[in-house]
């Protein structure tokens, strides 16, 4: 109930920009829900599986079947790339990564009329050599990877398969399978070169796709082997409607461009333009890895001609206004004392958590750590990119980290809410109401711009003494002019 009457008396008092965007965060709502692969048609599943093969997730056939093998593919995926179970945000960044690499290789699937087959090619670099015995034979002109199609027999199929079993390593079997129409080996040699060879029965005779390449070139031949299938090609355009093309567009809407500090001119979420000369103000960060990028609130930097993080010069290489996260990196080398490190898991209701940072510089002096909880998993509006929290927030703590009972980073620090605005409305005084983005968006934020973060290995809960000595090493101060 206490939530409606301030999302109401906010909404009677925002402007209509602000409800706009309220709007456009309900849109996004649906980017943080757990992956479901129902709604989805074939031609959708199968982008996905493609798109996983690119990665070097997914070695199945790209037959638009959301299997166990498929799932489990998508789920290494996400806890690679972001630490966590598979939300619908994450399709979303796949397809967007696998939709520019068919544009930056060429990838376009050909139907092969001479043995029946259909095959994925990155035709940029691709060139056809001469045919031997009937055989198609293709290398690419930059990188490693080879493909030869051809047309035999049983007699001929056979030894094929035993010539690449050859190549393996001593004493590791090879991946195969045997079924009536079907054969599959895949080997790797002493150097690290991949051999797949895949063999269909087709009417009176087998044909075969043999595809080498080296380790360089890896999600180059799983892409290649991971598409063979007998009959004509298949569409690999996103479909024009449908599920996947939604969670696409959400994606690339939510998280914006990353933009570069240097010569960067334009406004920032405050309407003042970098260039122009500002005074000193002061907010809070942590080191994210062992470079020495810094985490923070885009409208801590927005309109910084300087930047420090516990004076070491920093410059901001990546920007969401959408979000309120910025990343700061060092300007020279260097090594942080200490990272903090992303949970595996979203917050809970009600859990313990802990916020670091700087507020009121100048006036409290050092760090200063508070304690609370999290009172409600959704911010203002039902907002689900937020999580409210009871510990105290001020001025300049914004961009800090909130820690869990682990010592792991669940989100950062993002405003508090506007105490007199609320008692002016109400007649009544909010306490304890802060705001943190959740740290999942913070993940996606820093995998989408392939900026590195860290994770733990396992999880154990710390006495809040060490979870204040370990945030004083990782937490910054920033000062901006």
């Amino acid at each position: 109930m206490r939530r409606f009457v301030y999302a109401f008396l906010f909404c009677f008092a925002a402007s209509v920009a602000a409800i706009s965007w309220s709007l456009a965060n309900i849109r996004y709502e649906i980017l943080v829900q757990e992956f479901d692969a129902r709604p989805l048609n074939v031609a959708e599943k199968r982008i996905l599986q493609s798109a996983l093969a690119f990665q070097g997730f997914y070695s199945g056939l790209l037959d638009g079947k959301w299997g166990k093998v498929s799932q489990r593919g998508l789920e290494n995926y996400a806890r690679e790339r972001f630490s966590q179970e598979p939300i619908n945000a994450h399709i979303g960044t796949l397809v967007i990564d696998f939709l520019g690499n068919i544009d930056k290789f060429g990838w376009r699937m050909r139907y092969l009329p001479s043995i029946g087959l259909s095959v994925a090619f990155p035709e940029i670099g691709l060139s056809e050599q001469e045919q031997r015995d009937g055989a198609l034979h293709w290398t690419h002109q930059t990188g490693s990877l080879s493909i030869v199609a051809t047309r035999h027999s049983l007699s001929g199929m056979e030894p094929l398969h035993d010539t690449v079993v050859g190549k393996g390593t001593t004493g590791k079997e090879p991946y195969r399978t045997r079924t009536r129409d079907l054969w599959v080996t895949r080997v790797r040699d002493l150097d690290g070169k991949i051999y797949y060879v895949r063999s269909d029965l087709i009417g009176a005779g087998w044909s075969s796709v043999l595809v080498s390449a080296r380790p360089a070139d890896e999600t180059l031949l799983n892409t290649v082997s991971a598409s063979i299938h007998v009959g004509a090609d298949i569409d690999w355009n996103l479909p024009a409607s449908g599920y996947l093309r939604d969670m696409v567009h959400l994606t690339l809407e939510m998280l914006g461009e990353a933009k570069a500090a240097a010569g960067d001119t334009s406004p920032g979420p405050d309407g003042r333009r970098r260039s122009e000369p500002s005074q000193v103000a002061t907010g809070s960060g942590f080191y994210i890895n062992r470079s020495g990028d810094v985490l923070t609130n885009a409208h801590v930097v927005a309109a910084c001609n300087l930047i420090s993080a516990n004076t070491i010069p920093m410059q901001m290489v990546a920007h969401s206004s959408e979000h309120d996260l910025a990343v700061l990196r060092p300007v020279a080398p260097y090594r942080p004392p200490a990272v903090a490190r992303f949970s595996k898991q979203p917050a809970k209701l009600n859990s313990d958590v802990a916020v670091a940072g700087y507020p009121l510089h100048g006036y409290l002096g050092g760090l200063n750590i508070t304690r609370g909880s999290v009172t409600s998993l959704v911010g203002l509006r039902g907002d689900l990119t937020r999580l409210q929290i009871s510990a105290a927030v001020q001025s300049g703590s914004s961009g800090g980290p909130v820690v869990d009972k682990f010592g792991n980073v669940v989100g950062v620090v993002v405003s508090k809410l506007d105490a007199l605005e609320i008692a002016n409305m109400t007649g009544e005084i909010p306490q304890n109401i802060n705001f943190s983005i959740r740290g999942e968006i913070a993940k996606l934020f820093l995998s989408s711009r392939d900026i590195d973060f860290e994770v733990p290995d396992g999880e154990r809960e710390l006495d809040p003494t060490v979870i204040a000595r370990d945030a004083s090493k990782y937490t910054v101060l920033i000062e901006c002019r």
